[in-house]
């Protein structure tokens, strides 16, 4: 190999090794994990987006309805999130003999606002816990839940998130209601599928 000098060093004029040898499988497998790369950071940032979305239908539409219902009926509870819902949306909307009612959904559940026209088809993507027939118009006590996600398929199957009367959290797997039903099992509650 020729040599030549620059500054005192040696430089090398051709250099014919290659560190690591570059064939068409390797360029091809490198483009492929860097897709698989790229589309799990996206799939992870879409997922966490739909949580904190879904987070805050919780915490500010629901709570803030369920609060403003509170207000306006004396601090009676509502009877189920149909009333919570039309404290949020406004009122219920008439048509001949069915009443409409517009549902908050999941941003996990990849549905947009439910339709509900009788109290037998409502079915919402939160489950609201009415605590009035065991508290009566008192508080209820503090991390007692109120709302929370109905499926644990609206978030991958990874968790639901939770509001209760202090606070609104991730819940993994639904762990903290499936302890929370089993030390309080006389509330009956619905534990997420």
């Amino acid at each position: 190999m020729d040599n030549t000098f620059v500054a005192g060093l040696p430089v090398r004029k051709h250099c014919t090794m290659r560190l690591i040898p570059t064939t068409r499988a390797t360029v091809i497998w490198r483009i492929v994990v860097v897709a698989v790369l790229l589309f799990l950071l996206l799939f992870s940032l879409e997922t966490f987006r739909e949580c904190w979305a879904c987070r805050c239908t919780l915490g500010n539409g629901l709570w803030y309805s369920l609060r403003q219902y509170r207000l306006y009926h004396e601090g009676h509870y509502p009877q189920d999130i149909g009333s919570v819902a039309a404290a949020c949306y406004g009122d219920r909307v008439e048509t001949n003999a069915n009443v409409l009612l517009i549902l908050p959904s999941c941003p996990g559940a990849r549905t947009h606002l439910s339709l509900a026209t009788t109290n037998d088809s409502l079915r919402s993507d939160y489950i609201y816990i009415n605590w009035e027939p065991y508290f009566g118009t008192n508080a209820v006590p503090t991390d007692y839940p109120v709302f929370y996600d109905r499926h644990l398929a609206n978030h991958w199957w990874l968790g639901v998130n939770v509001c209760t009367t202090s606070r609104e959290f991730w819940d993994f797997r639904a762990h903290w209601l499936r302890d929370f039903s089993s030390r309080h099992p006389e509330y009956h509650l619905l534990i997420p599928d």
